[in-house]
């Protein structure tokens, strides 16, 4: 890989912004943390039901 420096900003962040793939990373990531979070709430979640 080459190294990726955009404007002065090193590291992950200059490579997300130095090969525009900031965004869409921000929106898998917010996508993924709100599958987990609705696979953890029905796999817990308690019903009245079962009474």
């Amino acid at each position: 890989m080459e190294p990726c420096n955009y404007k002065g900003i090193n590291g992950l962040l200059g490579s997300f912004l130095g090969t525009q793939t900031l965004v869409p990373f921000i929106i898998s990531t917010a996508a993924m943390c709100a599958g987990l979070i609705l696979c953890f709430y029905v796999a817990f979640h308690k019903d009245n039901k079962d009474k």
